[in-house]
């Protein structure tokens, strides 16, 4: 089902660079991807460490700074950091169903 989730990763991309650019930080170039294991949640994101290495902050530090920041689409019920410095995005209940339902 990740097949349909191309226009979520970009606007997760955008939320994202929304919140590095409210911190005053160049995001550079990192990634938003589907999870292949549920319980990391639908989508992570690779930011933290990008931008680790440039703030010298480890990246569980920056991944937090970043979720202090960033608004999220509608259709995201959770936001959390993962070890070693990944955040990993959870679709609400109702948004996997209608999106599951839409690709019978």
């Amino acid at each position: 089902w990740h097949a349909s989730t191309m226009k979520e990763t970009e606007e997760l991309k955008i939320a994202i660079q929304g919140a590095l650019t409210q911190l005053g930080i160049d995001g550079g170039d990192f990634s938003v991807t589907a999870t292949d294991d549920v319980t990391h949640g639908d989508f992570a994101s690779n930011v933290a460490f990008v931008v680790a290495s440039v703030t010298g902050l480890t990246p569980i530090e920056e991944a937090k700074r970043i979720l202090t920041q960033i608004q999220l689409p509608s259709y995201i019920d959770a936001a959390t950091v993962a070890k070693p410095g990944y955040i990993n995005f959870s679709f609400t209940r109702e948004y996997f169903l209608k999106t599951i339902t839409s690709l019978r």
